[in-house]
């Protein structure tokens, strides 16, 4: 097996690895902001000083900014984040079984070989294009909600 082989996949879960880590990353930071500028506020009330209420203003406003990213955070977080990831892997396996005559006829020398082939590799990515699709749309998004009014 060559090294050069290994370093799409690798590169490929190192970066969506990160980008989880960085997600996570801010979400904590703006939680320990909140919790400073809290404690901020709980400090200067203590101090008792001319300009208080100035100060606690100009804190109480940056901490609704940042309780509003952090509310839309896990808003969406809540709303976007559930995946259907059944489906995905079940469209990867399904992928996986077809494709596999292909690697069995690299090199096709036939017409109905060809015609196989490209039969084959269409269908794969048909599937996997539709459990990526299935995967995006999260399990329950696609079932219609009926209100009865009576």
């Amino acid at each position: 097996m060559d090294f050069s082989t290994l370093t799409g996949p690798v590169a490929t879960v190192v970066a969506a690895l990160a980008g989880l880590v960085a997600a996570r990353r801010r979400e904590n930071r703006l939680r320990s902001s909140i919790q400073a500028n809290l404690s901020s506020i709980e400090k200067l009330r203590e101090l008792k000083l001319d300009s208080e209420k100035l100060l606690v203003g100009k804190f109480e406003a940056a901490l609704s900014i940042q309780i509003d990213s952090l509310l839309g955070m896990e808003e969406a977080h809540a709303r976007g984040k559930q995946r259907n990831w059944p489906s995905l892997a079940a469209a990867f396996l399904l992928a996986a079984i077809v494709s596999t005559p292909m690697w069995l006829m690299w090199r096709p020398q036939v017409w109905y070989a060809w015609t196989l082939f490209v039969a084959l590799g269409a269908f794969s990515i048909m599937l996997i294009m539709s459990g990526l699709m299935a995967w995006r749309k999260g399990p329950d998004e696609g079932k219609a909600v009926r209100s009865r009014k009576g």
